[in-house]
């Protein structure tokens, strides 16, 4: 009996274990996915703000504060999913998503 509480104990934590890697492979999925769209909205804007500044002009405030927060919060998950922290990189995956939603409706994407 005692063989047996430790097999479904072990069992258990197979599952638990089974499963977080998989939330783990969802999210690094996930947080590419973020990082390859935040690397085009990085470059259209970097090409508006130099069309921009040809014009004596500079990109709007907010925007490049979105875009400082994208890149800071997408820097935070990605540490967070280097240190398997997975609710603390979803937390800041779904924040960069938020900037970059933002970001994407500014560039017309």
């Amino acid at each position: 009996m005692a063989n047996d509480a430790a097999a479904a104990a072990q069992g258990d934590n197979g599952m638990a274990a089974g499963n977080s890697a998989a939330e783990m492979d969802e999210l690094e999925k996930d947080v590419d996915q973020l990082s390859n769209r935040a690397a085009a909205v990085n470059s259209g804007l970097d090409r508006l703000q130099q069309q921009q500044a040809a014009s004596g002009y500079g990109l709007r405030g907010d925007m490049v504060e979105r875009q400082a927060s994208m890149k800071s919060n997408l820097y935070k998950a990605e540490e967070a999913m280097q240190h398997h922290d997975v609710a603390r990189a979803k937390k800041y995956a779904d924040m960069a998503g938020k900037d970059l939603e933002v970001l994407e409706r500014f560039l017309g994407h």
